[in-house]
Formats: structure tokens, C-alpha cells, sequence
């Protein structure tokens, strides 16, 4: 019996050589176990795969097979690659796409409704707690490393004034964990604006807010294009409200008064935003 096995190994291999030199050596034959023959370019042989290319389709996708389903290759020039045998496994031929190049990271545009609650200013050990509310626009660059973000905010402060104030902020910020299903960063924000007019001011009414804030960032993302935001700011504020009146005294005569209040404060906020993820270009 182990003579005739042998036998039949060895007249397996002549055929399938005298096969190749008949054909002209113009492909690579791989013979599986099963007897069956695959005519290709064999591009890779891996530690458990061999990689080929169909001879019909040598510019098409390229095949992976099981190694341990292979009996031998057969290569162009006549030159024999045997197949170590080993543990029997069903037959499987897997086909697989040319493996497509990463796609270059591309930039974020996110667009988004906050609320700052609470917002919290102290001065002299006295506290007030407000509100704001506003809409932001951020811009994430490739790789989603750095972020720009753009808040225009609506403010409502009851502190030695009692008015709405709006102001426009930009934060540039360094994101520390750059990919979803969350970011954190750090930034910083400064913002200018001002108050609205209080209706017992005269027409000359001028007002100037600016703040700096130190910023923690988080963007938490779901699968869709959905966006939640959750940040924390810490610094100060300077506010100025400056105005004239006139009045006539006693004796009839005009005066001309001014006011000017100046006030620098430390302010805290937490910030709560949902949104969306623009197309990304």
C-alpha cells in the first residue's frame, strides 16, 4: 500500500509538470488536496494563506486559500513549491478585494445649540448664578488634532446690573483624544461684547464686556451625524458701563454727569450642547 502511494505521488507530480511544459509555462498552477487545479499568478505566500491572482483576470481581485488545502505550486518557470500537509480542514477559498487605501481624514463642521447653566460670577466673596444661551460652529481640522469654535451667547446677568448681554467667543482648542465616540480637548476662549441698552439709561448708553475662560471639552458622538457637548470654563470677566446725563440745579443752572462702572470678576460655567456634524469635505 505505501508503495503504491508513492507511486501515485510521484506520477501526480510528473503528469501535472509535463502538464506546465506543454502549456508553454504561461501560468502558475496550484493544485489543492482535492485535485482540483487553479491556473493564476500566485502574488504571496503567507504563513496560512497563498495569495494568486486568476489567470483570466491577472488585473481583477486577489484570492486568498487556505494553505493547509494546497498540495503544491507549480510556478511558470517549472520550479515546485510542496505544501507541507497539515491537519485536514474542510476546503475553503475566500475572495477578497484589493485592499482599498485609507481614506485621508478629513475635516469636521459642527454646528451646535448650547446652554450655560449654571454660570456663576463671584466678587468679593459675593455670588451671582445666571444663564446664557447661544449657538456655536466649530471646525475640527484633519486628523481632528486642533478645533475652532465660534459661539455667539445671549446672557442673562444679574449682577450689579440686572440685563441680557450678548458676546461673541472663539476658542481655539487641542483635543487630547481625537476620535469618536468621544473627544476630550483643552482650550482657551476670550469673547467681547456688550450690554443691551437698560430702558432707564440715557441714549448715550455704552457698554463693553470681555472675558477669558480656560475650557475642558468633551464631544460625545453617536453613529449617525449626532453630536453632544459637554464643557467646563474657569476665568474672568471685565465688564464696563459708561454713560452722561444733564440736570439743571437750584439756580437753573445746567450740570453734566457721568457714571462709569467698572468691574472684574471671576466666572464659572458649564456648558451643555447638542448638535450635528455637517458634511465633512
Amino acid at each position: 500500500m505505501l508503495h503504491q502511494y508513492l507511486i501515485m505521488k510521484i506520477l501526480y507530480t510528473v503528469f501535472f509538470i509535463v502538464c506546465v511544459v506543454f502549456s508553454g509555462f504561461a501560468q502558475d498552477q496550484i493544485i489543492m488536496k482535492s485535485a482540483e487545479e487553479l491556473k493564476g499568478k500566485v502574488v504571496e505566500i503567507k504563513i496560512d494563506r497563498i495569495v494568486y491572482k486568476d489567470f483570466d483576470n491577472l488585473n481583477g481581485p486577489t484570492i486568498e486559500l487556505r494553505k493547509s488545502d494546497v498540495f503544491m505550486i507549480i510556478y511558470e518557470n517549472g520550479k515546485i513549491y510542496k505544501v507541507e500537509e497539515l491537519a485536514a480542514a474542510p476546503s475553503q477559498v475566500k475572495v477578497v478585494s484589493e485592499p482599498e487605501p485609507e481614506p485621508d481624514p478629513r475635516a469636521n463642521h459642527i454646528v451646535s445649540f448650547f446652554t450655560n447653566l449654571p454660570m456663576v460670577r463671584s466678587k468679593n466673596s459675593q455670588e451671582t448664578v445666571g444663564v446664557g444661551v447661544g449657538f456655536s460652529y466649530e471646525y475640527q481640522t484633519k486628523g481632528k488634532g486642533f478645533g475652532l469654535k465660534l459661539s455667539p451667547t445671549f446672557s442673562r446677568i444679574s449682577f450689579d446690573t440686572d440685563v441680557w448681554s450678548w458676546n461673541v467667543g472663539v476658542s481655539p482648542r487641542w483635543y487630547l483624544v481625537k476620535k469618536a465616540p468621544g473627544q476630550f480637548g483643552l482650550g482657551l476662549e476670550g469673547s467681547v461684547g456688550t450690554f443691551f441698552k437698560p430702558e432707564s439709561t440715557p441714549s448715550n448708553y455704552q457698554s463693553l464686556l470681555v472675558s477669558g475662560h480656560f475650557i475642558l471639552a468633551t464631544h460625545l458622538y453617536s453613529r449617525s451625524k449626532f453630536n453632544g457637548n459637554i464643557e467646563v470654563g474657569l476665568g474672568y470677566e471685565y465688564w464696563k458701563q459708561s454713560y452722561s446725563y444733564s440736570n439743571t440745579d437750584w439756580y437753573g443752572n445746567n450740570q453734566s454727569n457721568s457714571i462709569l462702572e467698572e468691574v472684574s470678576l471671576f466666572s464659572f460655567f458649564l456648558r451643555m450642547s447638542i448638535g450635528g456634524r455637517l458634511s465633512r469635505k
